[in-house]
């Protein structure tokens, strides 16, 4: 009779594990409440800490295609001059 007698998790447990803690993160993100933009950005930054630099190029690229809004780089918008009459009030 072959008994295997097993210490601690097996491989399959402790993934299983890893991706409950992965869902409760999403959730408790989801329930702080967040945009589309929000959500891609937050996929792009987390990207931008992967070990495998092919993985973080391939995510960071198809997340930067979906969107032109992502990150606040492009055209500066013309800046406004700020008028003040006599009582120090402001008038855009």
């Amino acid at each position: 009779m072959n008994k295997t007698t097993l210490y601690g998790q097996s491989h399959s447990d402790k993934l299983a594990e890893e991706n409950l803690v992965c869902r409760q993160m999403v959730r408790e993100i989801n329930n702080f409440g967040i945009t589309q933009r929000q959500s891609l950005l937050l996929i792009y930054l987390i990207a931008l800490e992967l070990e495998n630099t092919d993985h973080m190029r391939t995510i960071t690229q198809v997340v930067r295609g979906l969107t032109d809004d992502l990150m606040l780089i492009g055209a500066a918008e013309p800046d406004q001059e700020i008028k003040g009459d006599d009582n120090g009030s402001s008038n855009v």
